[in-house]
């Protein structure tokens, strides 16, 4: 399974407090909003609540997937 996103990605200590963090609380320290890349538009609310669905992956995969992710700053 491959799953692409043209999000803004994260960087390495945004992938450990983020993604790695169960019960990350999104609207605290992100706010609601999700943010888009520069030259893509739009507006909406981020899905999910606790931080626990985007490690439902483990569940297709013996425990071990695999991440990808750059950032420009």
């Amino acid at each position: 399974m491959t799953v692409e996103d043209n999000g803004i990605g994260m960087s390495q200590d945004d992938f450990r407090n983020r993604w790695m963090k169960i019960r990350y609380n999104r609207i605290r320290h992100q706010g609601k909003k999700v943010v888009f890349p520069i030259g893509v538009e739009g507006t909406r609310f981020a899905y999910g609540r606790n931080g626990v669905g985007r490690h439902g992956l483990l569940c297709f995969n013996e425990s071990e997937y695999y991440i990808i992710t750059t950032i420009d700053r």
